[in-house]
Protein backbone atom coordinates (compact mmCIF):
# COMPACT_ATOMS: atom_id res chain seq x y z
CA UNK A 1 0.00 0.00 0.00
CA UNK A 2 2.84 2.40 0.81
CA UNK A 3 4.32 1.84 -2.68
CA UNK A 4 1.23 3.42 -4.21
CA UNK A 5 2.06 6.73 -2.53
CA UNK A 6 5.83 6.50 -2.97
CA UNK A 7 5.76 7.53 -6.65
CA UNK A 8 2.77 9.84 -6.43
CA UNK A 9 4.73 12.93 -7.49
CA UNK A 10 7.10 11.07 -9.83
CA UNK A 11 5.44 11.99 -13.12
CA UNK A 12 7.71 9.79 -15.25
CA UNK A 13 6.59 6.65 -13.40
CA UNK A 14 4.36 4.18 -15.29
CA UNK A 15 1.39 3.41 -13.07
CA UNK A 16 -0.85 0.36 -12.98
CA UNK A 17 -4.63 0.77 -12.69
CA UNK A 18 -4.63 0.86 -8.86
CA UNK A 19 -1.88 3.50 -8.73
CA UNK A 20 -3.71 5.48 -11.43
CA UNK A 21 -6.89 5.56 -9.33
CA UNK A 22 -4.93 6.85 -6.32
CA UNK A 23 -3.20 9.40 -8.60
CA UNK A 24 -6.60 10.55 -9.89
CA UNK A 25 -8.06 11.00 -6.40
CA UNK A 26 -5.03 12.87 -5.01
CA UNK A 27 -4.63 15.16 -8.03
CA UNK A 28 -8.39 15.79 -8.12
CA UNK A 29 -8.21 16.93 -4.50
CA UNK A 30 -5.15 19.07 -5.27
CA UNK A 31 -6.99 20.64 -8.19
CA UNK A 32 -10.07 21.41 -6.10
CA UNK A 33 -8.04 22.84 -3.20
CA UNK A 34 -5.99 24.99 -5.59
CA UNK A 35 -9.18 26.30 -7.19
CA UNK A 36 -10.75 27.11 -3.81
CA UNK A 37 -7.54 28.74 -2.55
CA UNK A 38 -7.03 30.98 -5.59
CA UNK A 39 -10.72 31.87 -5.82
CA UNK A 40 -10.77 32.89 -2.16
CA UNK A 41 -7.69 35.07 -2.68
CA UNK A 42 -9.43 36.66 -5.65
CA UNK A 43 -12.52 37.26 -3.49
CA UNK A 44 -10.44 38.92 -0.78
CA UNK A 45 -8.72 41.18 -3.32
CA UNK A 46 -12.08 42.10 -4.85
CA UNK A 47 -13.48 42.97 -1.41
CA UNK A 48 -10.45 44.98 -0.32
CA UNK A 49 -10.11 46.99 -3.51
CA UNK A 50 -13.85 47.38 -4.14
CA UNK A 51 -13.44 46.12 -7.69
CA UNK A 52 -14.84 43.19 -9.56
CA UNK A 53 -12.32 41.10 -11.46
CA UNK A 54 -13.30 38.33 -13.85
CA UNK A 55 -13.62 34.99 -12.08
CA UNK A 56 -10.63 32.69 -12.35
CA UNK A 57 -12.64 29.77 -10.99
CA UNK A 58 -13.25 28.22 -14.42
CA UNK A 59 -9.60 28.27 -15.48
CA UNK A 60 -7.60 27.13 -12.44
CA UNK A 61 -8.29 23.40 -12.63
CA UNK A 62 -7.93 23.07 -16.43
CA UNK A 63 -4.71 25.09 -16.39
CA UNK A 64 -3.36 22.96 -13.52
CA UNK A 65 -4.19 19.78 -15.45
CA UNK A 66 -2.71 21.17 -18.66
CA UNK A 67 0.57 21.92 -16.87
CA UNK A 68 0.58 18.47 -15.23
CA UNK A 69 -0.18 16.78 -18.58
CA UNK A 70 2.67 18.48 -20.42
CA UNK A 71 5.02 17.83 -17.50
CA UNK A 72 4.15 14.13 -17.69
CA UNK A 73 4.80 14.13 -21.45
CA UNK A 74 8.13 15.91 -20.96
CA UNK A 75 9.24 13.54 -18.19
CA UNK A 76 8.28 10.50 -20.28
CA UNK A 77 9.89 11.86 -23.46
CA UNK A 78 6.62 11.90 -25.39
CA UNK A 79 6.51 15.55 -26.49
CA UNK A 80 7.21 14.62 -30.13
CA UNK A 81 4.05 12.52 -30.37
CA UNK A 82 1.25 14.69 -31.80
CA UNK A 83 -1.49 12.36 -30.52
CA UNK A 84 -0.32 12.71 -26.93
CA UNK A 85 0.00 16.49 -27.30
CA UNK A 86 -3.61 16.71 -28.54
CA UNK A 87 -4.70 14.48 -25.66
CA UNK A 88 -2.87 16.74 -23.19
CA UNK A 89 -4.52 19.83 -24.69
CA UNK A 90 -7.93 18.21 -24.19
CA UNK A 91 -7.38 18.47 -20.44
CA UNK A 92 -7.84 22.24 -20.79
CA UNK A 93 -11.06 21.77 -22.76
CA UNK A 94 -12.58 19.67 -19.97
CA UNK A 95 -13.34 22.49 -17.56
CA UNK A 96 -14.71 20.72 -14.48
CA UNK A 97 -12.08 19.19 -12.16
CA UNK A 98 -13.43 15.61 -12.17
CA UNK A 99 -13.11 15.51 -15.94
CA UNK A 100 -9.93 17.53 -16.47
CA UNK A 101 -7.89 15.26 -14.16
CA UNK A 102 -8.77 12.19 -16.26
CA UNK A 103 -6.29 13.13 -19.02
CA UNK A 104 -3.20 13.38 -16.75
CA UNK A 105 -4.27 10.09 -15.18
CA UNK A 106 -4.40 8.41 -18.59
CA UNK A 107 -0.97 9.84 -19.44
CA UNK A 108 0.56 8.31 -16.30
CA UNK A 109 -0.41 4.81 -17.48
CA UNK A 110 1.56 5.19 -20.74
CA UNK A 111 5.02 3.66 -20.97
CA UNK A 112 7.95 6.11 -20.98
CA UNK A 113 10.16 6.48 -24.09
CA UNK A 114 13.25 7.17 -21.97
Amino acid sequence: MINVFRNLFNLSYKRNWWEAIIFYIIYLLLSIFLTIFLSSIQGIIDALLYIHTPSIFMFVSPLFCLIISFTILAKKGLLKNVGYIILAMLSFALILPPFSVIIPTILTIIQSKK
